[in-house]
């Protein structure tokens, strides 16, 4: 009986770890679902909102971020943008490979340096894909609607820094103890 409990109770204690671990690339999901949400807004493309909780968890948390659950999200969205495709699966890659294995990235303990980081990062995101967009359609793209865009995704960064700061205390906090 005694065993048959502990059995149970190990079971039980595995199965929470896998669910907490898995609820980042879940909060990921659904600011992927979000950033195809029907808005009045025509002039001003799709963001990926995706990348916000994204970055955070890739900076706090990267063992949660498997490489095929980015690729797989960043191809949902490459698939839904009507874009170039396949931009944003190497874009995001890339951003995973250089916080994955690169070594002289620093730890972000504190949010200014994170949140210095995402914006610069943010910024080589959005001209990267302008620069594609006119040597592929020859033609410039609206640089104003691009700029809205980044600064959308730059500002929004602070909420979801705070939001996504609060779900990993609560979820990781019996881990540190």
């Amino acid at each position: 009986m005694i065993q048959r409990k502990k059995s149970k109770s190990l079971f039980l204690k595995k199965i929470s770890s896998w669910i907490r671990e898995k609820i980042p690339l879940g909060l990921c999901g659904l600011f992927l679902l979000f950033s195809f949400a029907p808005t009045n807004q025509t002039h001003i493309s799709k963001l990926p909102l995706f990348f916000l909780p994204f970055f955070y968890w890739l900076t706090k948390r990267p063992e949660s971020m498997g490489l095929i659950y980015v690729i797989i999200m960043s191809f949902i969205y490459d698939m839904l943008d009507n874009n170039f495709f396949g931009i944003n699966i190497f874009l995001i890659v890339v951003i995973y490979a250089c916080f994955m294995y690169q070594k002289f990235i620093p730890t972000y303990k504190d949010f200014v340096m994170s949140y210095l980081t995402f914006s610069l990062i943010m910024f080589a995101y959005y001209l990267i894909k302008y620069l594609m967009f006119f040597s592929i359609f020859d033609s410039s793209p609206n640089a104003a609607n691009i700029f809205a865009n980044y600064a959308i995704m730059v500002l929004l960064y602070p909420a979801v820094y705070v939001l996504m700061e609060k779900i990993n205390k609560k979820l990781f906090r019996e881990i540190k103890k």
